[in-house]
């Protein structure tokens, strides 16, 4: 598979979305509207990273609906120190419930760069 380039559409580099702040940022949300403080901690990071995937898709919705459409989703396994990065899977037909479209990116290149940049943050909604 063609590995997208750097740079997308209009200049805009999804590899700039390296912190919460720079998704929101980047979707004109404010950082205190996203979650609440009384969320669990497994509910605001996945707030979290619903900003995080819209910000780096840039715009591409991701349309569970659509069985044309490929969605991207990190996937990880649990080791004696923690989660830790697998790969990432592409499925056409189907979203699959562990993950939602909301989570979905629409590159393997996007779903690999979020699975290991914000790996924490999906370590803390998978496990928590």
């Amino acid at each position: 598979m063609k590995k997208e380039t750097k740079k997308t559409e209009k200049g805009f580099d999804f590899r700039t979305i390296t912190s919460f702040e720079a998704a929101c940022a980047a979707t004109n949300k404010i950082p205190d509207d996203v979650y609440h403080e009384k969320d669990a901690p497994d509910d605001v990071e996945r707030k979290k990273l619903k900003v995080i995937t819209e910000a780096i898709n840039h715009g591409v919705i991701m349309d569970y609906k659509n069985k044309n459409q490929r969605k991207w989703f990190p996937i990880f396994y649990v080791s004696s120190s923690g989660l830790v990065f697998d790969d990432s899977l592409c499925d056409y037909d189907c979203t699959h419930t562990y993950c939602g479209s909301r989570l979905c990116f629409e590159t393997e290149e996007k779903s690999d760069f979020a699975g290991k940049t914000f790996i924490k943050s999906y370590e803390i909604m998978l496990t928590k």
